[in-house]
């Protein structure tokens, strides 16, 4: 019996003008842990 195997890779890029930081690294570590969340 054939079966289907489906592998969907996610990479998101985020960029400001100039390349300006506008995160704070204060609360980076809560972005990403709610991205990740939301991507699951």
């Amino acid at each position: 019996m054939p079966s289907t195997h489906l592998c969907l890779n996610v990479h998101l890029v985020f960029g400001t003008k100039n390349r300006e930081p506008m995160i704070s690294s204060a609360w980076m570590g809560n972005l990403h842990a709610y991205l990740g969340r939301t991507i699951r």
